[in-house]
Parts: C-alpha cells; sequence; structure tokens
C-alpha cells in the first residue's frame, strides 16, 4: 500500500468533512452527549469550515491519500498561540489528525504527523503541539511515539460540555532525537 501525502484542495472539503464527522466521536469520551457532539460536528467540521481552513494562507491542510481515496488528514494552523507557556512564536498547532478507522495501525497517521513535522520545517517553524483528549491512551502513546511530550493541560467545551484535554509538544528541530523506538 503507498501512502502519498498532498496539500488539500477545496474540492477535498467535502472528504475531509465526512471523514472528521466519522472519525471525531472515536478520540473522544465516550460518554459524551450525542446531541452536543452532533451539534459540534455541524458547527466546526462541516464543509464551509474546511473550505475556510484550506483558503487560509497560515494553515496547511494535508490529506492522505492511497489509490485515488482520501484515508485521513491534518491541519497545521501556524497562527496558533500555545497554551500552558509564554512561547508565542515559531509554534504550529497540529490540529487536527483523523484517519479513517479502515487505515488505523496502517501507517496513515504516522505518515500525516511526518508530513505536519516537514510543513513545520519548511515553515521554519520550531514547535509543534497538540491537544488530545486525556483519556485517550492510544492516542497519547501514539503521539509520543512520533515526539511528542506531555506539557499540561487544558479545557476542550464542547456546548455545555467541558473535558480536559492534554497538551503534547515537541521539538521540530530535535524530533528524530526524541523518536521513540
Amino acid at each position: 500500500m503507498t501512502i502519498d501525502i498532498k496539500q488539500a484542495t477545496i474540492t477535498d472539503a467535502k472528504v475531509l468533512s465526512n471523514i472528521a464527522e466519522l472519525t471525531f466521536a472515536l478520540a473522544g469520551p465516550e460518554n459524551a452527549d450525542k446531541q452536543e457532539m452532533a451539534d459540534y460536528i455541524s458547527e466546526y467540521l462541516n464543509e464551509s469550515v474546511f473550505q475556510d481552513l484550506i483558503s487560509n494562507d497560515n494553515i496547511f491542510v494535508g490529506c492522505a491519500q492511497i489509490d485515488s481515496d482520501i484515508a485521513g488528514f491534518f491541519v497545521l494552523r501556524f497562527d496558533s498561540k500555545q497554551p500552558n507557556t509564554e512561547q508565542t512564536d515559531n509554534a504550529a498547532e497540529l490540529q487536527r489528525l483523523y484517519v479513517l478507522p479502515e487505515y488505523h495501525g496502517s501507517n496513515v497517521a504516522k505518515s500525516l504527523v511526518s508530513a505536519a513535522f516537514s510543513a513545520c520545517e519548511k515553515n521554519k517553524t520550531k514547535v509543534i503541539w497538540l491537544c488530545v483528549f486525556s483519556e485517550n491512551q492510544r492516542a497519547k502513546k501514539f503521539y509520543a511515539k512520533n515526539g511528542f511530550q506531555e506539557a499540561g493541560s487544558i479545557d476542550f467545551k464542547m456546548g455545555s460540555e467541558i473535558h480536559l484535554d492534554t497538551v503534547m509538544v515537541a521539538d521540530v528541530d530535535n524530533r528524530q532525537q526524541s523518536l521513540k523506538i
């Protein structure tokens, strides 16, 4: 299986929205209110939002393509301030990384993370950070294996619900040294 990473185009927005809708619940709390989740997806993961993300010069949206199908994507925001720190420059947020369930364990997510680091290097960004649901041990372990370290926590608001997210940070230049084998 060959995984190609490409920059998303406006014509990919609908597919990205569909992938986000299918996978968002997999990354969050099992006990989340279904209506709150549906409302969040409707407001923040719709096709129009993805069109805006793709069109924004401060954001890179990368897609993992297998044959002619998009298997997953990431959203990398270069104008996002890192939480819980005084660091405001040279940081990018890996805002979203979603992979269709049938491609879990197939190196699609690893390829997307590597592409996000490459985009940071190209942009001369020194730090990449993300938030992950604090109880999602599988995701936290994955990110740790790919050079990220836990750096605190932050609240994630989904409608009237507040969930705790773990903030994870990686040094772009030193990523290779921090990768766990």
